[in-house]
């Protein structure tokens, strides 16, 4: 029976292969596309709070 299945997936893969990889490939642009934004928000959002940081640092320094 497993053989059977294996055999019938790979049948429908080859017959269906080109709708397959469209959605494979439509369905990894959208997570790489999500990755990326989160990625850059992540980066700006350290980046504002370093900036905060070093500012209050800078002022607490100029304080003394």
């Amino acid at each position: 029976v497993a053989i059977g299945i294996l055999i019938a997936t790979g049948i429908w893969l080859m017959r269906h292969w080109d709708e397959v990889k469209a959605f494979a490939t439509a369905t990894w642009e959208t997570i790489k596309n999500w990755l990326i934004s989160t990625w850059e928000a992540t980066k700006k959002k350290a980046s504002e709070v370093w900036e905060g940081i070093k500012s209050s640092l800078i002022s607490a320094w100029n304080s003394i």
